[in-house]
């Protein structure tokens, strides 16, 4: 079953665009620039599959191209940005803990090494909180 589309009123300005779209001849700049996000609503069934015939051969086009290759590429950079941003974020916080334990870690060795020579373990913990205390400073 054909449908005659030039025999029905248009609905909308996408149908009076599809109607016009000349596909042997395309001329790209009565394409609105907003084409990708144009929707199949209040369309028929026939003309939404116009539309998307329009949009493969507009994607296909150079003006399509360089769209989708520059869409492409700044979404590429906003990803990497983000992903680096996190790992030097995580990183950083990762090694703030890292070294405040280590600091403590080392004071508590070199006074329970100092303590098991002199046999005291009391000091062991007064090491370790003034290791704590002197990292917050």
């Amino acid at each position: 079953m054909k449908i005659n589309i030039k025999s029905q009123k248009p609905k909308n300005e996408i149908s009076v665009f599809i109607r016009k779209f000349n596909f042997s001849k395309p001329d790209w700049e009565l394409v609105p620039d907003n084409i990708l996000d144009l929707r199949k609503e209040n369309i028929s069934r026939y003309e939404g599959h116009l539309l998307d015939a329009v949009k493969l051969a507009w994607m296909a086009s150079e003006k399509g191209k360089k769209f989708l290759y520059t869409k492409t590429l700044k979404t590429f950079l906003l990803a990497i940005s983000v992903f680096f941003t996190l790992s030097f974020g995580a990183n950083a916080i990762k090694n703030l803990e890292g070294n405040h334990t280590k600091s403590i870690n080392a004071a508590t060795i070199s006074a329970t090494i100092n303590k098991i020579k002199q046999g005291d373990g009391m000091e062991i913990v007064e090491s370790t909180m003034s290791a704590m205390f002197n990292k917050k400073e």
